[in-house]
């Protein structure tokens, strides 16, 4: 009975003592900006008006883009929602967190008690701003968002119960707006996550434009039944899809996307009509792209998806990492970033503009102060429903991906994105120096993150384990090893 009581006093003493900290620390140069962070699950960067995409999907996102800074190199630290929004919330790359040990075999209970014990010991976006007297409030509709995660750590509200709901846009904006309209003199952060461009991308009718263009009979509702998104495949499945039925999948990705924007519109009026778009941080980003049966017949998916693939969790090509990222704050403007950034810098960069300090050592970086390019890490499984995992690593014009086979043997590929933007030609067996550096480079960062990095009990204040993984990076350069 009296180490319970010990247990409970000093779990007591660290919260208070967390918030008194958080409160000191951020009392310099506050800027007081309302901040609205916007996923839109499943968005590729290149379905976008402002990314170039020859469809008009994105008006009122390319009407924002005019006042907003657009990183055109945007990468994702994940290819699927769980992990990719912890980096985002964190500023941690997913290892840190857990360390990346959500394996198969894993039940969803089970699941989300590791996801949650671990993704709370860390400071994340909402306790941040919270800390700092800001309201903090949620509308998502994605699962693996879901509250009891730990995502709801930090938020006066976190209101989940948009998961069943097929399009769910025009509720979660209509309920953003209706607490806007109640709250706006508050000083807050607003966290919107959209699921409609997620599969099965059969949009309300209303906005069924491109879906109708194509000639097949194919109905894309029967596609991700159970949520089965890593099989979404045709109804015979020893044929590769044919055109109108890709012309049909993405006629529908593309209509959901125009959804979204429509009501994004109506909210972005609505700011401009209470007189808090001026003075509101605006984030809109993905966590993760979609393939689109874009590398059929490619040998990373030989062993597993002889037919071709759509969907996101099992690959780590750039369709599926590279991310819109849109930042607009008070007094910026159009501008453009060629340089490469991860949603790992989310967070640093809206502290950079509310002119905060950083409670702790971030692996990310203010996106607002990068002069090149740097090296970043995304992962996809092992997950419950992706088993064979793989890790990619960005470096100046490369990237390698390394990839662990259904066989247990593991494969490296290498490409050039700077002549092979499009990821055709795997360089692996060409240049085995640089697919070598690369991955010694990968694991040993890979072995400092769960070694020093994750928190592995919590018998330690929340925090007290993290290192600076500049210095990591910086070490790494000076053994010979690729740059930070």
């Amino acid at each position: 009975m009296n180490k319970k009581r010990k247990n409970v006093k000093f779990a007591y003493g660290a919260v208070l003592l967390t918030v008194v900290f958080l409160s000191l620390l951020f009392s310099r140069g506050n800027k007081g900006y309302n901040v609205i962070l916007i996923s839109i699950d499943t968005l590729r960067a290149d379905h976008l008006g402002v990314y170039g995409y020859h469809r008009d999907t994105s008006p009122n996102i390319d009407a924002l883009a005019k006042d907003s800074i657009v990183f055109e190199n945007a990468i994702s630290q994940a290819s699927w929602t769980l992990p990719s929004h912890v980096s985002i919330f964190t500023s941690k790359y997913p290892p840190e967190i857990y360390p990346y040990n959500l394996s198969a075999n894993m039940s969803d209970d089970y699941m989300a008690s590791l996801a949650r014990k671990e993704f709370v010991a860390h400071p994340n976006i909402a306790t941040v701003l919270k800390g700092n007297g800001y309201s903090t409030v949620a509308f998502t509709s994605g699962g693996y968002v879901a509250g009891r995660l730990g995502f709801e750590n930090g938020f006066d509200i976190y209101d989940d119960s948009y998961m069943q709901i097929k399009n769910p846009a025009p509720q979660i904006t209509s309920r953003a707006i209706e607490w806007l309209e109640a709250n706006r003199t508050n000083k807050f952060f607003l966290f919107l996550h959209y699921f409609d461009v997620h599969c099965p991308y059969e949009p309300l009718p209303e906005f069924q434009k491109f879906y109708l263009e194509s000639q097949s009979r194919f109905n894309l509702s029967l596609r991700c039944a159970e949520l089965d998104f890593s099989k979404l495949r045709f109804s015979n499945d020893e044929e590769a899809a044919n055109s109108s039925d890709v012309n049909r999948i993405i006629g529908g990705y593309d209509d959901s996307i125009t959804q979204v924007d429509y009501y994004l519109g109506e909210f972005i009026d609505k700011l401009k009509g209470y007189g808090i778009y001026d003075n509101t941080i605006i984030v809109i980003l993905s966590d993760h792209g979609e393939t689109l049966y874009n590398h059929t017949g490619s040998d990373y998916f030989s062993d597993d998806f002889p037919t071709g693939y759509a969907g996101h969790g099992f690959s780590l090509f750039n369709e599926v990492l590279r991310v819109p990222l849109i930042i607009k704050y008070p007094g910026s403007s159009h501008q453009i970033v060629q340089e490469r950034v991860g949603i790992v810098d989310v967070l640093p960069t809206v502290l950079d503009i509310l002119k905060m300090d950083a409670p702790f050592n971030f692996s990310g970086k203010s996106a607002l102060n990068i002069e090149r390019d740097r090296n970043l890490i995304a992962v996809s499984g092992r997950v419950k429903d992706f088993p064979y995992g793989g890790y990619a690593v960005f470096n100046d014009s490369h990237k390698m991906i390394f990839k662990e086979r259904k066989d247990g043997t593991n494969a490296t590929f290498l490409y050039d994105l700077g002549t092979d933007g499009n990821e055709v030609s795997n360089l692996g067996s060409v240049k085995p120096d640089i697919s070598g550096k690369l991955k010694d480079w990968l694991f040993y960062t890979l072995n400092v993150m769960v070694q020093n990095v994750a928190v592995k009990g919590h018998e330690d204040a929340a925090g007290t384990r993290i290192v600076d993984m500049e210095d990591i990076l910086q070490n790494l350069a000076q053994q010979g090893y690729f740059g930070a």
